[in-house]
């Protein structure tokens, strides 16, 4: 080896040939080089093979949808299909004699109600009904002794329900006293108000929960019949808020007509109860008490029961 020669380094590295360069920086720089050439062959790898697996998935969920659905809709079909299907014609209808074209429109002949008027039915079947009167032993006896009639396995079933309604009684009816007053007429100092049990309520423009009382308002007597009467017994659904402001129509209308000898009962007494964040069981409860000792209050009197914001209130108008 000469003096003063510039030594040639070699370096040995796996997978790399570096034996011709002559320097270091050169060396190094090819090693950075194939390192930074292979990661971004495995990124660029790892990146198709992510991209392949989504679309896989991407093709079977499809492919699975349109197999679900193409089965839905071929079991949908078959059932239409066999729905529309008119039903066999008898071995005699099969056998006979009639031109092709007559027995393709009978076949494809559809069955309808029969004609009603105020004098017959069914006059194919030998019915011939007034309205209000059922048929007589001998009637029934004809119509199935005629060659014509069709014995119930072969009737339609539209035509085998309506033969059965024709041939029932009249119905009972429970006849009740009516009632000739209107509910303007109606005394609500007289009247029962019972505040039924309340149920929530979403409020669509607020959509916070609010309390509604059914109240129903009973004007019927005691020798009255037990029924629904809409002249003398009704339901009204009002919220609690509402209830205030009856508190506070009142006392306008007490102030406009000047009677000073009324005085309103006051809604908020118990206040505990109506400021309460959660309504829970016991404060509605509580609520409904208090409701209904307002509006027996308001109903022992006379001339506050028969006001107007009273009956607009009980749609008592």
């Amino acid at each position: 080896m000469k003096l003063h020669s510039v030594p040639t380094i070699v370096l040995h590295f796996h997978g790399f040939e570096l034996s011709s360069l002559s320097t270091m920086h050169e060396q190094i720089t090819s090693i950075v080089k194939e390192v930074t050439h292979k990661a971004a062959t495995l990124v660029a790898l790892y990146g198709g093979c992510v991209v392949v697996t989504y679309a896989v998935k991407v093709m079977m969920s499809v492919m699975l949808n349109a197999v679900v659905s193409g089965a839905i809709t071929f079991a949908t079909y078959s059932s239409l299909l066999v729905l529309t299907t008119p039903p066999a014609l008898p071995f005699a209808a099969h056998s006979s004699t009639a031109p092709a074209c007559e027995r393709c429109a009978s076949r494809c002949k559809t069955e309808r109600l029969p004609l009603l008027s105020a004098r017959e039915l069914v006059p194919s079947a030998g019915l011939y009904l007034v309205p209000g009167e059922r048929p007589s032993k001998k009637e029934d006896e004809d119509v199935l002794s005629s060659s014509s009639f069709r014995t119930s396995g072969q009737l339609p079933a539209v035509r085998r329900r309506l033969m059965a309604r024709m041939r029932q009684g009249p119905p009972i009816v429970n006849v009740v006293r009516g009632e000739t007053r209107r509910r303007a007429d109606m005394a609500l100092s007289d009247a029962k108000i019972r505040v039924g049990k309340a149920y929530m309520e979403t409020n669509r423009a607020t959509g916070k929960q609010t309390d509604v009382y059914m109240v129903r308002v009973d004007c019927g007597t005691s020798g009255d019949e037990k029924h629904m009467n809409p002249v003398v017994m009704w339901d009204v659904s009002a919220t609690f808020d509402e209830f205030k402001r009856l508190e506070s129509d009142l006392k306008k209308e007490i102030k406009h007509k000047r009677l000073r000898n009324l005085r309103v009962p006051h809604l908020s007494t118990g206040a505990v109860l109506f400021v309460q964040p959660e309504l829970t069981q016991h404060v509605l409860n509580a609520r409904r008490q208090r409701l209904q000792t307002f509006l027996d209050e308001i109903r022992t009197d006379k001339v506050m029961a028969d006001l107007d914001a009273m009956r607009r209130f009980c749609q008592a108008f």
